[in-house]
């Protein structure tokens, strides 16, 4: 489940069988589902059963060994992937290729569940664009560019104070609605000298977990 990218027919199969056992009684006795499977899947919590869909199961099982791809470039095994795949670009804008092996597209299908929930976590903003990053702490982690922004106004540091390093409020609020701006203003910023760097948004932690992730999948 942590490798390999299941096919889709395989895991509604297994759902199937699954659902069959906790439904029915008899061997080729017509069964009644008391309830969708989707709604079985949910968590006790949202009036669910609490069971696994394997298929998201699979994905978030994924998603972990992409993020370790992400946080841990410099191991023996993430350094292989990139000569093999990505050589000359990162792994967020990383294609499929022509020969993309089973571990590659496992990979692949991870980085897309990842995408759900990872941001950057603001240090001192000198490497994250404010346009095309995911920063904000917010549902989508994404700002749009408002049509009379200065062209130099590119990365997050340049909407701070370079002298005292804390946020320009004046140009934040000029840029940006008031509840966004809000949110930026938020955010604390760091001593100069401390990178920017990957967190998943639905731990406290910033670590990715497989429940964490299995959970937004569902939701």
């Amino acid at each position: 489940m942590a490798i390999f990218h299941y096919p889709k027919c395989f895991c509604e199969q297994m759902n199937s069988i699954i659902s069959r056992f906790w439904w029915g009684q008899k061997d080729n006795e017509r069964k009644l589902a008391w309830l969708s499977w989707n709604k079985a899947c949910r968590s006790k919590f949202r009036g669910g059963m609490g069971f696994k869909d394997l298929e998201k199961f699979n994905l978030s099982c994924l998603a972990e060994q992409s993020w370790r791809l992400i946080t841990d470039p410099n191991s023996l095994w993430s350094r292989i992937i990139k000569g093999l795949y990505f050589p000359n670009s990162s792994f967020r804008n990383a294609s499929h290729g022509r020969r993309s092996s089973w571990i590659w597209q496992g990979l692949l299908a991870g980085r897309e569940v990842l995408r759900h929930g990872v941001r950057v976590n603001i240090g001192d903003g000198s490497s994250t664009l404010i346009w095309s990053d995911p920063w904000i702490p917010c549902h989508n982690f994404k700002v749009t560019r408002p049509s009379q922004c200065p062209p130099h106004i590119n990365i997050v540091s340049d909407l701070m104070h370079q002298d005292s390093l804390a946020w320009n409020v004046g140009l934040v609020c000029q840029l940006f609605n008031p509840s966004t701006a809000k949110t930026i203003l938020s955010i604390p910023i760091a001593p100069r000298g401390n990178e920017d760097y990957l967190v998943w948004h639905y731990e406290n932690s910033g670590r990715y977990t497989v429940r964490s992730g299995y959970k937004v999948l569902v939701n």
